[in-house]
């Protein structure tokens, strides 16, 4: 890596949005051009987190919007520093099978990091009444895009 400063500054910046109570979006500066772009992300699943099997939801959340995605395990990170895998995309979440409670989310190339989201379902309560744990990715990945701002 060859800003490891940068890229904790990033993360530390994603977990402390995701402690608040609003949802925060932040795109590195000059890459809001860069997250129209993209066409393919790597997802680097978190199994110790739930809800179990988010990178499938996320997956087609990213299809929606036209970008292919690979899930990649944890034991073959060696792929995320090859070209098909030019973006990745790792989070940090807590919710229930139906439901995602609070998730961090970041989105990065191996040089740099592109934007990062911090939800918490507090700014959408509809979703604790009527869960819906692929609507509500859908939202939280499109917010992630820049393509809603809601």
């Amino acid at each position: 890596m060859k800003h490891p400063i940068k890229i904790l500054s990033l993360a530390l910046t994603a977990v402390v949005l995701s402690a608040c109570g609003s949802t925060k979006v932040s795109v590195a500066e000059g890459k809001a051009g860069e997250l129209e772009s993209i066409s393919r992300i790597c997802i680097i699943p978190n199994a110790k987190r739930t809800p179990k099997g988010l990178e499938n939801v996320i997956a087609r959340s990213l299809k929606k919007h036209g970008i292919d995605s690979e899930i990649v395990n944890v034991s073959d990170r060696k792929r995320l520093y090859t070209p098909e895998c030019r973006y990745n995309l790792r989070y940090v979440s807590a919710g229930s099978p139906q439901m995602i409670e609070k998730i961090t989310i970041i989105l990065r190339t191996p040089d740099y990091g592109v934007a990062t989201i911090g939800y918490n379902v507090s700014d959408d309560p509809a979703w604790r009444s009527m869960p819906d744990l692929q609507k509500q990715t859908n939202g939280i990945i499109a917010r992630l895009l820049g393509k809603n701002t809601q």
